[in-house]
This record gives C-alpha cells, sequence and structure tokens, in this order.
C-alpha cells in the first residue's frame, strides 16, 4: 500500500512541473509580443486555463496530502484564462487588468498559505528548513509584481515586457517550490514506509 502511495505521488509531480513551464511560457510570450494582437490574447488564455486545470488535477491525485491552495489556485488560474477572453478586442487593457487582478488574488491566497505552512513547521516538531515558506513569501512579491506592472505601468509601454519577466522567475520559483514539496513528501512516505516494515 505505502509503495502503491509513492508511486501514484511520484508521478503526479510532472502536472506542477508542466504548470511551471506555463507561466514560463507566458512570460516568455509577454516579453517578446510587443503589440498585442488577439492572438496573444488567445493563447494565454489557453496557457492559463491549462495552468489551472493542472493544479486541480494534482489536487484531485493527491487529496489527502495536497492542500486546497492548489484547488483555489488553480479555479483563479482558469477564471483569468476565461476572462481573458472577454477582451479579444481590448488586449492590452485585457491583459492589464485581468492578470493584474489574478495576481492580487493570488497573492492574497499564497499569503496565507505561507502563514500555513510556518505555522504548521512549527507545531509539527519536525526537523526541516523553512525554505518552502520562503519560497511562498516571494511567490506574493512576485504576484505583487506582476500586479503592481500591469496596473500602475510604471515603464510605459515597457511595462508589459518587463511583466513578463515576472512571469518567467514565478515560474522558476513554482519549480523550486516543486521540488522542495517532492523531496518533503518522499521522505515522509519513505519514513512511513520504514515504520511500517518494522511492524
Amino acid at each position: 500500500m505505502a509503495f502503491s502511495t509513492l508511486r501514484s505521488a511520484h508521478q503526479s509531480w510532472w502536472l506542477l512541473y508542466l504548470r511551471s513551464a506555463l507561466f514560463a511560457g507566458i512570460g516568455v510570450q509577454l516579453f517578446f509580443s510587443g503589440n498585442q494582437h488577439p492572438f496573444v490574447l488567445i493563447s494565454l488564455s489557453a496557457q492559463m486555463i491549462v495552468a489551472g486545470w493542472l493544479a486541480i488535477r494534482y489536487r484531485q491525485i493527491n487529496q489527502k496530502r495536497a492542500t486546497n491552495w492548489f484547488l483555489t489556485a488553480g479555479l483563479l488560474d482558469i477564471l483569468a484564462g476565461l476572462t481573458l477572453l472577454f477582451f479579444l478586442y481590448q488586449p492590452n487593457q485585457g491583459i492589464e487588468l485581468t492578470l493584474s487582478a489574478w495576481g492580487i488574488l493570488v497573492g492574497l491566497i499564497q499569503s496565507v498559505e505561507a502563514i500555513y505552512v510556518f505555522i504548521g513547521l512549527q507545531t509539527s516538531g519536525k526537523n526541516r528548513d523553512n525554505s518552502s515558506t520562503l519560497i511562498h513569501l516571494l511567490n506574493v512579491l512576485i504576484y505583487g509584481g506582476i500586479a503592481f506592472i500591469l496596473l500602475l505601468q510604471p515603464l510605459g509601454e515597457d511595462s508589459m515586457q518587463f511583466a513578463g519577466w515576472f512571469f518567467i522567475t514565478l515560474s522558476i520559483a513554482l519549480l523550486f517550490l516543486t521540488l522542495r514539496l517532492q523531496v518533503d513528501e518522499e521522505a515522509d512516505l519513505a519514513r512511513k514506509d520504514a515504520l511500517l516494515k518494522e511492524e
């Protein structure tokens, strides 16, 4: 049973890795897109929807271990992707308003998740580092940066391209977070496996 659980967990991590890659793709697209066209908006919408589905699917497969953050973040990704489609003839405005609102909402949820993870580590009595909490906090700053850049446009016409860097940075942070979660989870499963063998 423990081996089956470990194998199932190992096989589902690709969902989060692919989600990270999609955010990198969004960043690259924002950086190189220049003048926005409906095709760009449709592409961004599709990537957001798929990213949301990946987070929800991971939550479904790992219900006993994954927090509701994956479900909430996935729903917000999908909602943002669908909202983008309402701005087909105003792509610049659609990207700015939709992705900035998405950044604010996901950033707030991520901050709650960071507090939850920190408290959980402090009360669990386990000897773990706080790298997961730090990555969560970094993600909060990145989401806030996306909202700030797209809403206030501090760099003028270059703000959209600069927001692309934030998405690329986000993808890297999510990649490291996924690696950290995978290491922690597989260590827990291996420890439980060892206890079962001793029994």
